[in-house]
């Protein structure tokens, strides 16, 4: 499935169940500039090999004065309702839906009043929140006490790192997690994860997975081009010091799931450093402590009509079965898009089945 621009990217997916899926995306001029809406689109027979696809609810749209909202990550909580997370304005906020997406709440903060990181503080959620044990949901954000902030499409990180590009908040940056106990009305204090400050790194984009031992595992995206994770085994009230993952030149949103398949397998998506338009993903079968060889997301590899293909703008998988995994993610038409304001971004819907590539 592909829905053309001009500009919808940085994609998220829920599953309500029975094969129906709702996509979200930002909807923007570019890479840069300020998003008109966080759109959503919806299929009823999204277990078919060729789903159909209808335009839905918009979750936000332009604000006075505006706000580029970004980054829009999908779950359902155990009582139903959808948390779609994403960033803007400086900080990390939620909408809620509670009648399967016809309707939206106004965006509320992850965090206490009036940042997670404090009185001056700046936060950005990239990834999905989760429900680590009944009741109780847990979103991971990144952000700083008191950022420098910049432009939404600078590109002025030091040679041979990885600054995000399109993140307001530029070096240091650490992640923190917050916890709601009221089906996301509200979100409280924050726990820290991840210091930048120590590490002297830039931690950025966390992706929270909940394990099969009830374990929780944050992927993070960090400033050398590789990855690291935390764990948490006493539902993050405390955090192991990341480890550095053997994968070298990797980018993007860190998009990490595990899978109810019999190998409880891990899924996690990248952008290579050297192949910008390409999306690939690994797995795990050790829960996340190692990964195998890379298989290629398509078409993300390939062209894109009508351009080549130029920088692979993130994506969200979701399992629908045992390892059956449904994903939405965008590919940006024009190489130099991400450079600024212009080029088209498309969205796309794939599967993966977790046990082969």
């Amino acid at each position: 499935m592909t829905v053309t621009g001009p500009h919808f990217a940085f994609p998220g997916i829920c599953d309500l169940g029975n094969g129906e899926l709702i996509m979200f995306a930002r909807d923007g001029p570019g890479h840069g500039g300020t998003a008109q809406a966080i759109r959503s689109w919806r299929t009823t027979n999204g277990n078919d090999a060729t789903p159909t696809w209808t335009q839905d609810a918009d979750v936000v749209t332009r604000a006075k004065p505006p706000v580029d909202w970004r980054d829009p990550c999908a779950m359902t909580t155990g009582q139903g309702t959808i948390i779609v997370t994403m960033f803007g304005g400086g900080h990390a906020y939620c909408s809620r839906s509670t009648d399967r997406g016809a309707t939206w709440s106004a965006p509320i903060l992850l965090g206490q009043e009036p940042d997670a990181f404090g009185p001056t503080g700046r936060s950005a959620c990239s990834g999905p929140a989760v429900e680590v044990v009944p009741g109780v949901l847990m979103a991971a954000v990144h952000g700083a006490p008191v950022p420098r902030v910049v432009p939404s499409t600078s590109t002025t990180a030091p040679s041979g790192t990885d600054d995000g590009g399109d993140d307001p908040i530029v070096n240091p940056t650490s992640v923190r997690v917050i916890s709601s106990t009221d089906d996301g009305l509200t979100w409280g204090r924050s726990t820290l994860v991840a210091d930048s400050e120590g590490d002297q790194v830039k931690y950025f984009e966390p992706n929270l997975c909940v394990l099969d031992t009830g374990e929780l595992y944050c992927m993070l995206r960090v400033s050398t081009n590789v990855r690291r994770y935390s764990t948490s085994t006493d539902q993050g009230a405390t955090w192991s010091k990341p480890v550095e993952l053997p994968m070298q030149k990797v980018s993007g949103r860190p998009t990490t799931i595990q899978c109810s398949d019999p190998a409880r397998t891990m899924l996690h998506v990248y952008r290579p450093t050297s192949i910008a338009r390409m999306a690939r993903y690994v797995t795990s079968t050790d829960r996340g402590r190692t990964w195998g060889e890379p298989g290629v997301l398509t078409p993300g590899a390939g062209a894109v009509t009508p351009g080549p293909g130029g920088w692979f703008t993130y994506a969200q998988m979701v399992e629908t079965a045992p390892g059956d995994v449904a994903v939405a993610f965008s590919v940006e038409s024009n190489p130099g898009a991400h450079d600024g304001i212009g080029g088209a971004s498309y969205l796309f819907f794939d599967r993966i089945t977790a046990t082969e590539r």
